[in-house]
């Protein structure tokens, strides 16, 4: 990891990381992300290109922060295995942007999606 500004480095302390995804920091209730990931792997088929696993939004957010040099820091939302996350730039510690990792098709998320399906599946929302 690359030397991160004082202030993300106090933010992401006591926070969760796997090691698939060195850039985002989770910030979560114990168990929280191994429930989402288990519900996602057990119900979220990878079929057809345009359905999106929670493993396909956190593979993208992980390129985004690596791409930007920031660090994400990813909170529970208030949807059902779902996330909000702020990405900081890891030099200055200023916020760049946030958003959500929706869970959609499963329960109320009052997220708009371009393209909606009925099954459950994930997406980036900023």
């Amino acid at each position: 990891m690359s030397e991160m500004n004082k202030i993300i480095t106090e933010i992401v302390e006591d926070s969760e990381q796997l090691e698939e995804y060195p850039k985002l920091f989770f910030k979560l209730k114990v168990g929280y992300l191994q429930a989402a990931l288990k519900f996602s792997d057990s119900n979220i088929p990878e079929e057809e290109g345009y359905i999106r696993t929670l493993r396909n939004c956190l593979e993208s957010l992980n390129r985004i922060a690596n791409n930007s040099g920031d660090a994400a820091v990813l909170y529970e939302d208030f949807v059902k295995h779902s996330f909000y996350f702020v990405l900081y730039d890891e030099k200055t510690g200023a916020k760049d942007f946030n958003g959500g990792i929706i869970l959609h098709g499963y329960q109320e998320t009052l997220a708009v999606e371009l393209n909606p399906s009925n099954k459950p599946h994930y997406s980036i929302h900023t």
